[in-house]
């Protein structure tokens, strides 16, 4: 659930969204968010074993949860600390990484996601302005590589900036 929850908060910061609830009723951001909980769940059922069905009931579980009205969750509460949740054995990059490891392919839904964290720009949060403050004095590559352990030449760490550059167009 916290993969999904911070993928529709950074998604909907970006789309500039104020709440988990009003992001998922874009049709583009729970497009992204229920990708990328597909692709994590693969790397679940392929390690544990798990049920693809009763992973994929979960699934819709959880975006039933994000998209209800009653419950509003501000996008930059559930974003702040970018930086702890950008961390290698954190909630996208950690399944990203095994994703690929495991079926080396690109995961582009949590590509998408750790893509539009990067963007994370609010000036409340302070490792929010202290992850811009790398990615403007050293690029994101450099910021990937000390923030994220992924190397500039790592094929995810070139994804991720790839999907930066589209986001920002």
């Amino acid at each position: 659930m916290n993969t999904g929850h911070a993928l529709a908060a950074y998604l909907g910061y970006y789309k500039q969204y104020p709440t988990i609830n009003e992001a998922m009723e874009d049709a583009s951001v729970r497009a992204d968010v229920t990708k990328a909980l597909h692709e994590s769940g693969r790397v679940l059922i392929e390690k544990y074993g798990w049920s693809a069905e009763e992973h994929g009931a979960y699934i819709e579980k959880i975006i039933q949860r994000f998209t209800n009205s009653a419950i509003t969750d501000e996008v930059t509460r559930v974003a702040r600390s970018p930086i702890r949740k950008l961390g290698a054995n954190d909630r996208l990059v950690s399944p990203a990484s095994q994703y690929y490891n495991l079926f080396d392919e690109i995961p582009q839904g949590l590509v998408k996601g750790i893509a539009a964290l990067l963007l994370f720009d609010y000036k409340e949060d302070i490792e929010a302005v202290k992850l811009q403050k790398t990615i403007y004095e050293r690029g994101i590559e450099e910021a990937l590589l000390q923030y994220a352990q992924l190397s500039a030449d790592h094929p995810l760490a070139l994804a991720i900036k790839e999907q930066v550059d589209v986001l920002k167009k």
